[in-house]
């Protein structure tokens, strides 16, 4: 058995990640089992490579969440307001939203 997703990594809506890092594990998984049924690669060896990388980038996925998370209930007034004005801003300006999202 392997776990995907919140499964394996479930994390706070404060990046807004989720989905996206559940759908890259399903198609981490998707490309170690096609290989496996060519014939070019073994099982458990397949599978033990995704969930090595699965934990590598789903674990820091689930940091910065928390990270984001901590932030904004922040509970001094000025690293809250501070926050909030961020996210406004990111959300606001493309390019900003564009490289916060990672894309």
């Amino acid at each position: 058995m392997t776990l995907l997703g919140d499964a394996l990594h479930n994390m706070t809506p404060f990046r807004g990640i989720g989905v996206n890092t559940a759908l890259r594990d399903a198609m981490a998984l998707r490309r170690a089992l096609v290989a496996v049924s060519r014939g070019e690669a073994d099982l458990i060896k397949a599978l033990a490579a995704y969930e090595r990388d699965m934990i590598g980038y789903g674990f820091a996925a689930v940091q910065a969440s928390l990270k984001n998370m901590e932030r904004f209930h922040a509970t001094g007034i000025l690293a809250r307001s501070t926050t909030k004005t961020l996210f406004r801003a990111i959300d606001h300006v493309p390019p900003l939203k564009a490289a916060f999202l990672g894309r």
